[in-house]
């Protein structure tokens, strides 16, 4: 199976991307494949936990938020916003400019 060399996932709540992609993570890193996670929001518990879980699966996973928004408001975000931050995530992640 060819793998891509990295994998970015966004997950907008912290566990999103263990139910979303969990499998995927799991492939990637027991491949030696980069594994990156960024988290839409902020969930002190939820995230601790949600890292926890990615843990497990592999200790090669990075996890990062860098979105400040609160959980369980980012229907109240504009939609603007939302693509900007995700923009800068891209940029991070592969430098490229959108």
């Amino acid at each position: 199976m060819n793998l891509p060399e990295s994998v970015l996932i966004l997950a907008p709540h912290p566990d999103d991307d263990i139910i979303g992609a969990g499998g995927l993570l799991s492939l990637m890193s027991r491949n030696g494949k980069s594994c990156n996670v960024v988290y839409g929001t902020i969930d002190e518990p939820r995230a601790k936990e949600a890292v926890a879980a990615l843990k497990s699966i592999s200790e090669n996973i990075i996890v990062t938020s860098l979105y400040s928004h609160v959980d369980r408001m980012l229907s109240q975000i504009p939609d603007y916003q939302i693509i900007s931050d995700l923009e800068k995530v891209i940029e991070i992640f592969y430098n490229e400019e959108i």
